[in-house]
C-alpha cells in the first residue's frame, strides 16, 4: 500500500517534467515549472512520510529512509 503511495507522487513529478518537455520550456521556465508544481508534491511527500512514520519500524529499511527525510527535510 505504501509503495503505491509513493509511486503515485513519483509519477506526478514525472507529469511535471513531461509537461515542461512537451511545452518546449528552456532552463529558467523549466525551473519556474518545477517551483510551481514539484515543490508542493514534494511537500505533500514529507508529510506522508511523517503521517506513515509512527507506522514502520524504526529500524527497518522503510523506517530508516523516512526518519531520515523527515529529519532532514531532503525532498
Amino acid at each position: 500500500m505504501r509503495s503505491t503511495v509513493m509511486l503515485a507522487y513519483i509519477r506526478l513529478l514525472y507529469d511535471v517534467e513531461r509537461e515542461a518537455r512537451d511545452m518546449k520550456l528552456n532552463g529558467e521556465e523549466r525551473l519556474a515549472l518545477r517551483l510551481a508544481k514539484s515543490v508542493r508534491i514534494l511537500d505533500d511527500i514529507k508529510a506522508y512520510l511523517e503521517r506513515e512514520r509512527p507506522n514502520v519500524l524504526p529500524k527497518s529499511p522503510k523506517g530508516k529512509r523516512a526518519a531520515t527525510r523527515c529529519r532532514t527535510g531532503k525532498r
